[in-house]
């Protein structure tokens, strides 16, 4: 959730401390050496863009990261893409979203899920890389939900209808198989909320450990960028219809390269529980055990 004016206490402490942060951040870009790196240049840039996107200054947001994108037109550090990809659907710019997505940005993510979803590459900046996939794929699927589920504009003709429909379905488990744990955290939310709230102190997803890294980036995704509000503000159906399409009805999987007689468990298994397990696994396992219960 979007942070909000507060008025005293240590909220408006934390309020002050971020107004300074900004005008640190300003003064570096100000005084910037003419020799800085590209890097360097652009680190403040995406502080200064997750901070307005924070407290909802779009338009100053979007400048930051498009000035960053215009110093590094790849992205190579994945890191402008993903923000603005989550904040254009954030503010319902579904146009602008799509172009992004279906851009030289993203299609290479796209293929990548597709191919092999949830890798965790072992190359510079391979948790950012996923983190965008996975944002790029849930950010697809909410999308279509919106067009298909809540606003029905696909019913053009019966054709169109069926075709998006089961567009929907394949992005659904698509975005499902590239990280299971945003699906769980979205479908039982009610009952993650209590262990996993959204204003919860995380670690530095940068520092999550291998096993812990799926948690962390759904966490990331759903908290960190916003995008829980855009799933479950889109209508009072949505976690119903993804708990039957995704848990409940996704039995039509491709089982020919398991053993005979493997099934698939519907919540992808989390690490066997140990006294030195991370905290965050730790209280994933407490939320998916209230959730069974709903």
């Amino acid at each position: 959730k979007r942070q909000r004016p507060h008025h005293g206490g240590l909220d408006a402490v934390a309020e002050q401390k971020q107004r300074m942060r900004m005008k640190v951040l300003q003064r570096q870009l100000e005084r910037m050496d003419a020799n800085a790196t590209v890097q360097q240049r652009r680190a403040p840039l995406l502080e200064l863009g997750r901070i307005n996107a924070d407290v909802g200054r779009t338009r100053l947001a979007l400048g930051n990261f498009h000035t960053a994108m215009d110093l590094d037109p790849q992205d190579s550090d994945f890191m402008a893409r993903t923000a603005m990809l989550c904040l254009l659907v954030e503010e319902a710019r579904p146009e602008e979203a799509v172009e992004l997505i279906t851009g030289p940005l993203f299609a290479p993510l796209l293929a990548r899920a597709k191919a092999s979803p949830g890798k965790l590459d072992a190359e510079d900046h391979g948790k950012a890389a996923s983190l965008a996939t996975t944002a790029v794929v849930y950010s697809r699927a909410v999308l279509k939900y919106i067009k298909v589920c809540v606003l029905e504009e696909h019913r053009t003709d019966p054709a169109n209808a069926a075709l998006e429909e089961q567009q929907l379905f394949q992005f659904l488990k698509e975005a499902k198989e590239q990280n299971p744990f945003v699906m769980e955290l979205l479908t039982f939310h009610p009952a993650f909320e209590a262990h996993l709230p959204e204003d919860s102190d995380l670690p530095p997803w940068e520092d999550s450990t291998a096993e812990a890294w799926p948690l962390r980036e759904a966490l990331e995704y759903c908290h960190r960028l916003r995008q829980s509000s855009v799933w479950l503000e889109t209508d009072e159906r949505v976690r119903r219809f993804l708990r039957k399409a995704v848990f409940e009805d996704d039995d039509d999987g491709d089982d020919s390269t398991k053993p005979e007689g493997e099934e698939e468990p519907p919540l992808k298994p989390l690490p066997k529980p140990s006294q030195k397990e991370p905290a965050l696994v730790a209280r994933w396992r407490r939320g998916r055990e209230a959730a069974m219960e709903l």
